[in-house]
């Protein structure tokens, strides 16, 4: 968690992405869909096209807005 939060942090779109996921599966933190999405957005505006995917998946179910 701490090594993917201090990429995430410092902007690495892989590492954006895959905290969301963390998030947004609840694995290893609290679940938390407006922390998927945050993270989702940082990492698909870099252009990671996993993050625009998951990103869009997430905003038509209405989740994390």
């Amino acid at each position: 968690m701490q090594c993917f939060t201090k990429a995430a942090c410092e902007g690495h779109a892989e590492a954006q992405r895959n905290l969301a996921i963390m998030f947004k599966n609840g694995q290893g933190v609290a679940q938390n869909d407006v922390e998927a999405v945050r993270w989702l957005e940082k990492a698909a505006k870099q252009g990671h096209p996993m993050a625009q995917r998951n990103l869009a998946i997430m905003l038509e179910a209405g989740r994390g807005k």
